[in-house]
Protein backbone atom coordinates (compact mmCIF):
# COMPACT_ATOMS: atom_id res chain seq x y z
CA UNK A 1 0.00 0.00 0.00
CA UNK A 2 1.58 3.44 -0.92
CA UNK A 3 1.90 5.65 1.78
CA UNK A 4 -0.51 8.84 1.35
CA UNK A 5 2.09 11.02 2.78
CA UNK A 6 5.03 10.04 0.37
CA UNK A 7 2.50 9.80 -2.58
CA UNK A 8 1.52 13.66 -1.82
CA UNK A 9 5.84 14.63 -1.41
CA UNK A 10 6.37 12.50 -4.87
CA UNK A 11 3.74 14.10 -6.58
CA UNK A 12 4.68 17.69 -5.16
CA UNK A 13 8.50 17.31 -5.55
CA UNK A 14 8.00 16.03 -8.97
CA UNK A 15 6.33 19.45 -10.29
CA UNK A 16 9.19 21.06 -9.19
CA UNK A 17 12.16 19.40 -10.18
CA UNK A 18 13.57 20.42 -13.70
CA UNK A 19 11.84 24.02 -13.63
CA UNK A 20 13.84 26.86 -14.90
CA UNK A 21 12.80 29.34 -12.19
CA UNK A 22 14.59 32.35 -11.51
CA UNK A 23 16.33 32.23 -8.02
CA UNK A 24 14.51 35.96 -7.78
CA UNK A 25 10.99 34.61 -8.21
CA UNK A 26 9.21 33.74 -4.34
CA UNK A 27 6.03 32.71 -4.15
CA UNK A 28 3.63 33.75 -0.97
CA UNK A 29 1.44 31.36 0.30
CA UNK A 30 -1.32 32.01 2.24
CA UNK A 31 -3.11 29.05 3.91
CA UNK A 32 -6.59 30.46 5.15
CA UNK A 33 -9.78 28.76 6.73
CA UNK A 34 -11.99 28.26 3.18
CA UNK A 35 -9.31 28.64 0.96
CA UNK A 36 -5.43 28.39 0.08
CA UNK A 37 -4.10 31.30 -1.85
CA UNK A 38 -0.58 31.95 -3.71
CA UNK A 39 0.79 34.72 -5.32
CA UNK A 40 4.27 34.64 -7.20
CA UNK A 41 6.49 37.80 -8.14
CA UNK A 42 9.65 38.08 -9.54
CA UNK A 43 12.65 40.83 -9.96
CA UNK A 44 12.89 42.43 -13.22
CA UNK A 45 15.63 44.77 -13.77
CA UNK A 46 15.24 46.28 -10.43
CA UNK A 47 10.93 46.02 -10.70
CA UNK A 48 8.81 43.57 -9.25
CA UNK A 49 6.38 41.41 -11.47
CA UNK A 50 3.41 39.75 -11.17
CA UNK A 51 4.14 36.10 -12.32
CA UNK A 52 1.36 34.33 -11.28
CA UNK A 53 -1.43 33.98 -8.62
CA UNK A 54 -4.20 31.48 -7.82
CA UNK A 55 -6.75 30.28 -5.04
CA UNK A 56 -8.41 26.81 -4.15
CA UNK A 57 -11.48 26.11 -1.68
CA UNK A 58 -10.49 23.99 1.36
CA UNK A 59 -13.92 22.70 1.78
CA UNK A 60 -13.61 19.34 -0.82
CA UNK A 61 -10.73 18.07 0.18
CA UNK A 62 -12.95 17.38 3.55
CA UNK A 63 -15.87 16.23 1.47
CA UNK A 64 -17.48 19.77 2.21
CA UNK A 65 -18.77 22.96 -0.15
CA UNK A 66 -16.96 25.58 -1.27
CA UNK A 67 -16.81 28.30 1.45
CA UNK A 68 -16.75 26.13 4.81
CA UNK A 69 -13.87 25.65 7.36
CA UNK A 70 -12.81 21.98 7.20
CA UNK A 71 -10.24 20.87 9.45
CA UNK A 72 -7.65 19.17 7.46
CA UNK A 73 -5.66 16.83 7.98
CA UNK A 74 -1.50 17.26 7.43
CA UNK A 75 -1.92 14.84 4.00
CA UNK A 76 -4.71 16.76 2.85
CA UNK A 77 -3.26 20.21 3.39
CA UNK A 78 -0.74 19.17 1.24
CA UNK A 79 -2.56 17.54 -1.52
CA UNK A 80 -4.67 21.36 -1.56
CA UNK A 81 -1.25 23.29 -1.79
CA UNK A 82 0.11 20.52 -4.73
CA UNK A 83 -2.95 20.96 -6.75
CA UNK A 84 -2.73 24.59 -6.38
CA UNK A 85 0.56 24.85 -6.93
CA UNK A 86 0.00 22.84 -10.51
CA UNK A 87 -3.04 24.96 -11.54
CA UNK A 88 -1.79 28.33 -10.87
CA UNK A 89 1.93 27.16 -12.56
CA UNK A 90 3.51 28.17 -9.52
CA UNK A 91 7.30 27.71 -10.22
CA UNK A 92 9.37 29.23 -7.78
CA UNK A 93 10.60 27.09 -4.72
CA UNK A 94 11.51 29.91 -2.74
CA UNK A 95 8.03 30.65 -0.28
CA UNK A 96 6.69 32.38 2.64
CA UNK A 97 3.73 31.17 4.59
CA UNK A 98 0.97 33.00 6.64
CA UNK A 99 0.40 31.69 10.46
CA UNK A 100 -3.21 32.49 10.75
CA UNK A 101 -4.56 35.11 13.78
CA UNK A 102 -6.51 32.66 15.45
CA UNK A 103 -2.60 30.48 15.94
CA UNK A 104 -1.01 33.41 17.55
CA UNK A 105 -1.28 36.49 19.64
CA UNK A 106 -0.48 39.68 19.01
CA UNK A 107 -0.79 42.75 21.48
CA UNK A 108 1.02 45.78 22.96
CA UNK A 109 2.73 45.54 26.20
CA UNK A 110 2.44 49.37 27.82
CA UNK A 111 5.35 49.39 30.23
CA UNK A 112 7.44 52.22 32.37
CA UNK A 113 10.73 53.53 30.58
CA UNK A 114 13.21 51.24 30.91
CA UNK A 115 16.39 50.17 28.48
CA UNK A 116 16.76 47.42 25.64
CA UNK A 117 18.45 44.84 28.25
CA UNK A 118 15.73 45.22 31.00
CA UNK A 119 13.15 44.62 28.00
CA UNK A 120 14.49 40.98 27.44
CA UNK A 121 13.25 40.08 31.55
CA UNK A 122 10.19 42.48 31.67
CA UNK A 123 8.75 41.48 28.54
CA UNK A 124 8.39 37.50 29.13
CA UNK A 125 7.07 38.13 32.57
CA UNK A 126 4.73 40.84 31.49
CA UNK A 127 3.15 38.98 28.29
CA UNK A 128 3.02 35.80 30.73
CA UNK A 129 -0.34 38.01 31.91
CA UNK A 130 -2.34 37.55 28.48
CA UNK A 131 -0.50 34.32 27.27
CA UNK A 132 -3.39 31.79 28.04
CA UNK A 133 -0.53 28.81 27.68
CA UNK A 134 2.95 28.42 29.69
CA UNK A 135 5.23 30.34 28.23
CA UNK A 136 7.94 27.41 27.19
CA UNK A 137 4.91 26.33 24.85
CA UNK A 138 5.55 29.56 22.84
CA UNK A 139 7.90 31.25 20.60
CA UNK A 140 7.60 34.91 21.93
CA UNK A 141 9.27 37.90 20.13
CA UNK A 142 8.74 41.38 20.45
CA UNK A 143 9.35 45.19 19.09
CA UNK A 144 9.70 47.88 20.43
CA UNK A 145 7.64 50.62 19.55
CA UNK A 146 9.92 53.78 18.71
CA UNK A 147 9.12 56.55 20.90
CA UNK A 148 8.68 59.53 17.76
CA UNK A 149 5.81 57.11 16.84
CA UNK A 150 3.77 58.76 19.54
CA UNK A 151 5.25 61.81 20.51
CA UNK A 152 1.84 63.43 20.58
CA UNK A 153 0.23 61.10 23.37
CA UNK A 154 0.19 61.20 27.23
CA UNK A 155 1.91 57.78 26.81
CA UNK A 156 5.25 59.60 25.55
CA UNK A 157 6.70 60.98 28.84
CA UNK A 158 6.25 57.95 31.36
CA UNK A 159 5.71 54.75 29.05
CA UNK A 160 7.03 52.28 26.51
CA UNK A 161 5.67 50.53 24.07
CA UNK A 162 6.17 46.93 23.21
CA UNK A 163 4.57 45.23 20.77
CA UNK A 164 4.67 41.72 21.21
CA UNK A 165 3.65 38.17 18.75
CA UNK A 166 3.09 35.02 21.03
CA UNK A 167 2.87 31.51 18.56
CA UNK A 168 2.56 28.13 20.09
CA UNK A 169 5.58 26.07 19.35
CA UNK A 170 3.66 23.24 18.13
CA UNK A 171 2.01 25.19 15.01
CA UNK A 172 5.86 26.29 13.95
CA UNK A 173 6.49 22.84 13.93
CA UNK A 174 3.72 21.72 11.89
CA UNK A 175 4.25 24.48 9.53
CA UNK A 176 7.90 23.81 9.53
CA UNK A 177 6.90 20.25 8.54
CA UNK A 178 4.67 21.03 5.81
CA UNK A 179 7.06 23.28 4.32
CA UNK A 180 9.83 20.76 4.06
CA UNK A 181 7.37 18.09 3.56
CA UNK A 182 6.19 20.10 0.09
CA UNK A 183 9.99 20.80 -0.83
CA UNK A 184 10.32 24.76 -0.76
CA UNK A 185 13.53 26.17 0.48
CA UNK A 186 14.89 29.24 2.59
CA UNK A 187 10.76 29.06 4.07
CA UNK A 188 9.54 32.03 6.24
CA UNK A 189 6.43 32.03 8.12
CA UNK A 190 4.37 35.30 9.01
CA UNK A 191 1.43 36.32 10.85
CA UNK A 192 -0.60 37.69 8.48
CA UNK A 193 -2.04 40.54 9.57
CA UNK A 194 1.88 42.09 9.11
CA UNK A 195 1.65 40.44 5.59
CA UNK A 196 -1.42 42.37 4.52
CA UNK A 197 -0.07 45.46 5.91
CA UNK A 198 3.49 45.21 4.06
CA UNK A 199 1.29 44.95 0.48
CA UNK A 200 -1.89 47.67 1.13
CA UNK A 201 0.28 50.31 3.01
CA UNK A 202 2.22 53.11 1.98
CA UNK A 203 3.37 55.82 4.15
CA UNK A 204 0.39 56.67 5.35
CA UNK A 205 1.48 59.71 8.18
CA UNK A 206 -2.14 58.99 10.22
CA UNK A 207 -3.60 56.31 11.75
CA UNK A 208 -5.47 53.94 9.82
CA UNK A 209 -7.36 51.01 10.86
CA UNK A 210 -6.69 47.60 8.44
CA UNK A 211 -10.05 45.46 8.57
CA UNK A 212 -9.76 41.74 7.21
CA UNK A 213 -12.75 40.15 6.66
CA UNK A 214 -11.93 36.77 6.15
CA UNK A 215 -14.46 33.66 6.41
CA UNK A 216 -13.72 32.54 9.56
CA UNK A 217 -13.34 35.37 11.33
CA UNK A 218 -13.01 39.67 11.24
CA UNK A 219 -9.47 40.82 12.11
CA UNK A 220 -9.23 44.41 13.18
CA UNK A 221 -5.66 46.74 13.25
CA UNK A 222 -4.75 49.91 13.67
CA UNK A 223 -1.05 50.92 12.04
CA UNK A 224 0.74 53.98 12.98
CA UNK A 225 3.61 54.55 11.13
CA UNK A 226 3.48 51.20 9.95
CA UNK A 227 3.60 49.61 13.76
CA UNK A 228 0.53 47.99 14.63
CA UNK A 229 -0.30 49.76 17.94
CA UNK A 230 -4.25 47.72 18.52
CA UNK A 231 -5.40 44.29 17.36
CA UNK A 232 -8.46 42.32 17.95
CA UNK A 233 -10.64 39.80 16.12
CA UNK A 234 -14.12 39.41 16.23
CA UNK A 235 -15.21 35.49 15.64
CA UNK A 236 -17.58 36.23 13.06
CA UNK A 237 -16.31 36.20 9.30
CA UNK A 238 -18.55 35.47 6.04
CA UNK A 239 -18.78 32.02 6.27
CA UNK A 240 -20.92 32.62 9.71
CA UNK A 241 -23.68 34.51 7.42
CA UNK A 242 -23.45 32.01 5.15
CA UNK A 243 -23.93 29.20 7.42
CA UNK A 244 -26.81 31.58 9.43
CA UNK A 245 -29.03 32.33 6.32
CA UNK A 246 -28.93 28.16 5.97
CA UNK A 247 -29.86 27.49 9.36
CA UNK A 248 -32.80 30.54 9.49
CA UNK A 249 -33.82 29.86 6.19
CA UNK A 250 -33.52 26.65 5.68
CA UNK A 251 -31.81 26.25 2.52
CA UNK A 252 -28.14 24.25 1.43
CA UNK A 253 -25.23 25.81 2.82
CA UNK A 254 -24.44 26.29 -1.29
CA UNK A 255 -27.68 27.92 -1.83
CA UNK A 256 -27.21 30.08 1.30
CA UNK A 257 -23.54 30.85 -0.26
CA UNK A 258 -24.86 32.15 -3.70
CA UNK A 259 -27.63 34.30 -1.80
CA UNK A 260 -25.10 36.23 0.35
CA UNK A 261 -22.64 36.64 -2.79
CA UNK A 262 -26.10 37.87 -4.90
CA UNK A 263 -27.62 40.10 -2.42
CA UNK A 264 -25.60 40.72 0.21
CA UNK A 265 -26.12 43.58 2.65
CA UNK A 266 -28.78 45.29 -0.20
CA UNK A 267 -31.87 45.07 0.41
CA UNK A 268 -32.71 42.85 -2.66
CA UNK A 269 -35.59 40.40 -2.84
CA UNK A 270 -35.10 38.34 0.19
CA UNK A 271 -35.99 40.70 2.87
CA UNK A 272 -35.21 38.28 5.29
CA UNK A 273 -31.77 37.57 4.32
CA UNK A 274 -31.36 40.79 4.31
CA UNK A 275 -32.54 41.43 8.13
CA UNK A 276 -30.10 38.43 8.88
CA UNK A 277 -27.09 39.91 7.28
CA UNK A 278 -27.65 43.20 8.99
CA UNK A 279 -27.71 41.87 12.15
CA UNK A 280 -24.49 39.77 11.67
CA UNK A 281 -22.94 42.95 10.40
CA UNK A 282 -24.57 45.47 13.42
CA UNK A 283 -22.25 42.95 15.56
CA UNK A 284 -19.37 43.24 13.34
CA UNK A 285 -19.66 47.11 13.06
CA UNK A 286 -20.32 47.59 16.34
CA UNK A 287 -17.34 45.51 17.57
CA UNK A 288 -14.75 47.49 15.31
CA UNK A 289 -16.34 50.91 16.47
CA UNK A 290 -15.41 49.67 20.24
CA UNK A 291 -11.43 48.83 19.35
CA UNK A 292 -11.78 52.69 17.75
CA UNK A 293 -12.83 54.04 20.76
CA UNK A 294 -10.55 52.73 22.58
CA UNK A 295 -7.60 53.50 20.31
CA UNK A 296 -9.00 57.11 20.10
CA UNK A 297 -8.82 57.09 24.34
CA UNK A 298 -5.75 55.76 24.63
CA UNK A 299 -3.66 57.81 22.20
CA UNK A 300 -6.09 60.85 21.58
CA UNK A 301 -5.45 60.62 17.97
CA UNK A 302 -8.28 60.01 15.25
CA UNK A 303 -8.81 57.07 12.52
CA UNK A 304 -8.18 59.20 8.86
CA UNK A 305 -8.24 55.81 6.70
CA UNK A 306 -9.97 52.39 6.85
CA UNK A 307 -8.28 49.72 4.16
CA UNK A 308 -10.57 46.73 3.66
CA UNK A 309 -8.88 43.18 2.83
CA UNK A 310 -9.95 39.66 2.97
CA UNK A 311 -12.45 38.12 0.66
CA UNK A 312 -15.49 38.76 2.58
CA UNK A 313 -15.21 42.82 2.22
CA UNK A 314 -16.11 42.35 -1.35
CA UNK A 315 -19.75 41.33 -0.15
CA UNK A 316 -22.26 43.42 -1.76
CA UNK A 317 -22.85 46.62 -0.07
CA UNK A 318 -20.09 46.06 2.54
CA UNK A 319 -18.13 49.19 1.57
CA UNK A 320 -20.80 51.57 1.63
CA UNK A 321 -21.96 50.02 5.38
CA UNK A 322 -18.54 50.82 6.58
CA UNK A 323 -18.12 54.05 4.68
CA UNK A 324 -21.35 55.36 6.20
CA UNK A 325 -20.95 53.68 9.59
CA UNK A 326 -17.19 55.32 10.23
CA UNK A 327 -17.73 58.57 7.90
CA UNK A 328 -13.70 58.36 7.24
CA UNK A 329 -12.33 57.42 4.30
CA UNK A 330 -13.02 53.67 3.19
CA UNK A 331 -11.05 52.26 0.44
CA UNK A 332 -10.34 48.56 -1.02
CA UNK A 333 -6.48 47.39 -0.58
CA UNK A 334 -4.73 47.18 -3.66
CA UNK A 335 -1.99 44.97 -3.25
CA UNK A 336 -1.30 43.97 -7.24
CA UNK A 337 -0.67 47.72 -7.60
CA UNK A 338 2.80 46.89 -6.10
CA UNK A 339 3.54 44.77 -9.01
CA UNK A 340 4.16 45.12 -12.58
CA UNK A 341 1.67 43.70 -14.42
CA UNK A 342 -0.07 43.40 -18.15
CA UNK A 343 -2.64 46.64 -18.58
CA UNK A 344 -5.17 44.11 -19.78
CA UNK A 345 -5.67 42.51 -16.23
CA UNK A 346 -5.49 46.18 -14.29
CA UNK A 347 -9.65 46.04 -13.72
CA UNK A 348 -9.49 42.17 -13.11
CA UNK A 349 -6.59 42.30 -10.38
CA UNK A 350 -7.53 45.58 -8.51
CA UNK A 351 -10.82 43.78 -8.46
CA UNK A 352 -10.32 40.60 -7.17
CA UNK A 353 -7.13 42.07 -4.73
CA UNK A 354 -8.40 42.44 -1.11
CA UNK A 355 -8.66 38.74 -1.33
CA UNK A 356 -4.78 38.37 -2.20
CA UNK A 357 -3.63 40.93 -0.01
CA UNK A 358 -1.67 38.06 2.56
CA UNK A 359 -0.39 36.49 0.21
CA UNK A 360 0.72 39.25 -1.83
CA UNK A 361 2.27 40.96 1.02
CA UNK A 362 4.02 37.36 2.00
CA UNK A 363 5.76 37.30 -1.39
CA UNK A 364 6.68 40.74 -0.61
CA UNK A 365 8.66 40.12 2.11
CA UNK A 366 11.16 37.67 -0.17
CA UNK A 367 11.67 40.57 -2.17
CA UNK A 368 12.65 43.23 0.30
Amino acid sequence: MVNPLTDITQRFQSLLSGLAASPESVVGVDIGKSSIKVVQLKKEKGMIVLQTYGEIATGPYADMKAGQLPTLTAEQLQMVITDLVREANVTARTASFSIQASASLLFVLSLPKITDKELETVVPTEARKYIPVPLNEVALDYWPIPEQEYTDTPLQQTKREVLVVAIRKETITEYSNLVRTLGFTSPILEVEVFSAIRSCFYHELQPVVLIDFGASSTRVAVVEYGVVKTFHTINRGSHYFSQTLATSLGISFAEAEALKKEQGMTEGANAEAYAIMNTGMNYIFSEINNVLLEYERTYHRSIAKMVLVGGGSRTKGFYERASTEFRVDVQFGNPFAKANSPEFLKGVLQETGPEFAIALGLALKQLQ
